[in-house]
């Protein structure tokens, strides 16, 4: 009995040094003396195991054996790893006591404050200005481009059969005064001769033939007096430079203007300027003056002709000089008006020469007579 005793004694005292040697080394109210050998954690290397911090019974941190952080978790799998209910936000800073960055329940990134704001679910959020490659934004979204061939590149590869995909979809609706742009680019260049500029470029490829591709979409919209509303606005200069580069099969829904902002209204396109090309098709020419050569046509005679003329200063069924400088020509309708006019013509002709040769026989007739 008297060993039993004697045993637990010296049992009891090694322990006590035991736990003075570790209050000495780390002490659980605040350490004074910490050297590079003091630590907190765990020195085995023959069996893995995880550092954890608890509070009210429960798990809330744990350093795994390969150094991954966990919170909310017990098996981290990347350096470090939050999870939280679906009542808590999972991460968050501060500066000054105001929110600078927050992760919410929806999965949702907030960069900045917006108060009663929620990101979209698994998207991102940004109040004030994004910088890339600058710390001075002059935009909402500002990449300046130092050293690569491309500022931005926006690549879409969704392919839901039927689907309406965007390169780049940029709507503007503002009911204040002032210019609108859906999409404004501008390009200079001073390189050496031959270098393309493009204040827009577009490409848009479909190989399923059932869906709808843009290479720039722009939409823009305002109801205030005055205003001028761009769906899409390129401006170049330089060499050799295009405000607007399309190429391929083009369709414009609404009304095409080229060369300025004032020009006629009511027409799907709009030049004011010169226009050099090599040929002009115009379709839907109906009721095309064939008609002239039917047998109940009727021609007016010429002296009529004449005395139009001379009444109105044109052709019958012609517009005036004045018209064509207040109205415009319209090219298909001028083109039908002319070709009746010269089916007339030959009309006038073949009659004219009906009565010549008529006359040359009756003269050759007298001539025959009279010897």
């Amino acid at each position: 009995m008297k060993n039993q005793i004697l045993v637990l004694g010296i049992v009891a005292a090694l322990m006590m040094i035991k736990v003075s040697n570790v209050n000495a080394q780390w002490s659980l109210t605040g350490n004074s003396d910490v050297t590079s050998q003091n630590f907190l954690g765990t020195t085995s290397s023959s069996v893995f195991k995880d550092l954890v911090i608890k509070t009210n019974g429960s798990e809330r941190l744990r350093i795994t054996s390969s150094g991954k952080v966990g919170i909310g978790t017990t098996s981290p799998s990347s350096k470090l790893q939050v999870k939280s209910d679906v009542n808590t936000n999972p991460f968050q800073v501060s500066v000054s006591g105001v929110t600078k960055l927050m992760v919410k329940t929806n999965g949702g990134t907030m960069i900045g404050f917006g108060p009663g704001e929620t990101p979209p679910t698994d998207g991102l959020m940004v109040y004030g200005s994004v910088g890339v490659g600058t710390s001075t934004p002059s935009y909402k979204f500002h990449v300046l481009n130092t050293g690569y061939t491309r500022s931005a590149y926006f690549y879409n590869n969704y392919d839901a059969g039927t689907a309406t995909n965007y390169g780049i979809y940029n709507e503007v609706s503002d009911l204040s005064t002032g210019d609108k742009f859906g999409i404004y680019s501008k390009a200079t260049s001073g390189a050496a001769s031959g270098a393309k500029v493009f204040g827009v470029a577009g490409n848009a490829f479909s190989s399923s033939g059932i869906s709808t591709q843009y290479g720039v979409y722009g939409y823009a919209s305002g109801a205030g007096a005055g205003n001028s509303n761009y769906g899409v606005f390129g401006e170049a200069s330089g060499e050799d430079a295009w405000a607007g580069y399309f190429s391929g099969s083009k369709t414009f829904a609404e009304e095409l203007r080229v060369g300025g902002e004032t020009g006629k209204t009511g027409y799907k396109l709009s030049v004011t300027g010169k226009i050099a090309c090599e040929e002009i098709m115009v379709e839907n020419a109906s009721n095309w003056p064939d008609y002239v050569f039917q047998n109940n046509y009727k021609l007016l005679p010429l002296r009529e002709v004449e005395i139009q003329i001379q009444n109105t200063g044109h052709l019958p069924d012609m517009p005036s000089a004045k018209d064509i400088e207040a109205n415009g020509l319209a090219l298909g309708d001028m083109s039908k008006r002319m070709m009746e006019k010269i089916e007339e013509l030959t009309l006038y002709v073949i009659e004219q020469d009906k009565k010549i040769e008529l006359l040359e026989a009756q003269l050759k007739s007298l001539q025959i007579n009279s010897k």
